[in-house]
């Protein structure tokens, strides 16, 4: 961690899982957006189903790990 409890993204794997209708599609490499602790992805949503994505940030240099994730529908 950095100076005031602010995590280092410089060397940190993230990125996000995504599946439909529970099958695993692709693993995309999240892009920083320009502002602090945000990053993003971009999903090919053009097939209807529901979708997953987990995304994870992952410090190879000491473990440290977290992730979250988000379902949507596209009909």
């Amino acid at each position: 961690m950095t100076p005031g409890g602010v995590w280092d993204a410089n060397g940190m794997e993230i990125r996000g899982l995504v599946s439909r209708d529970g099958e695993f599609v692709r693993e995309v490499v999240a892009e920083y957006t320009g502002s602090a602790s945000h990053h993003a992805i971009k999903v090919d949503v053009t097939t209807p189903g529901t979708y997953e994505v987990v995304f994870y940030a992952f410090d190879p240099g000491n473990g440290n790990t977290g992730l979250d994730s988000v379902t949507f529908m596209v009909g």
